[in-house]
């Protein structure tokens, strides 16, 4: 699934998120519309127990497939990964931050996350879920060949209510 072949297409680079990048990623909570849009389950992490736990993941997974974060132009425009979500799924997530938005990075984020997972991809069973409302991701998510699947209950942290989380799930041969 090469979604960057197109001459005009945003120029999106994949590199390790290590963890020099872990402070930047922490302030992407701090836009509250943006943490709405990516429905932050449960509660806000401390800085401390943000850091304490993306340490641990980056230390345990050395796996580079695992955790990206999106370039454009050099600046550090989000994040994106696919993480054990379960004995039988992997779940993908990816946060672009705000003064990105719009420019088709996380499409083409994911469909160099897609590549990347090659050549066992079709045995991960990939699903993402999206808070209601949050078109954008949905269209993300469709354009890549995920179809969704069920809805979830859950606490949102920046609505601090109950929402609802469409889960999509990957389905190569809709591409």
């Amino acid at each position: 699934m090469n979604t960057t072949s197109s001459p005009d297409a945003p120029k999106s680079i994949l590199r390790p998120l290590v963890s020099a990048d872990i402070a930047w990623v922490y302030a992407l909570q701090e836009d509250r519309e943006a943490a709405a849009m990516a429905g932050v389950p449960g509660r806000f992490l401390s800085e401390q127990e943000f850091t304490s736990n993306l340490s641990a993941f980056l230390e345990r997974n050395s796996n580079p497939a695992l955790a990206f974060a999106i370039e454009d132009g050099g600046e550090a425009a989000g994040y994106i990964g696919c993480f054990p979500a379960g004995p039988e799924h992997n779940r993908i997530s990816f946060w672009i931050r705000r003064e990105f938005w719009g420019r088709g990075l996380a499409t083409i984020a994911l469909g160099q996350l897609l590549d990347a997972l090659q050549p066992s991809i079709k045995e991960l069973q990939l699903e993402a879920g999206v808070i209601e409302g949050n078109i954008a991701s949905e269209t993300v998510l469709k354009k890549c060949g995920f179809k969704p699947k069920r809805t979830e209950t859950f606490v949102s942290a920046a609505h601090e209510a109950e929402k609802q989380l469409t889960i999509f799930v990957w389905q190569p041969d809709n591409i």
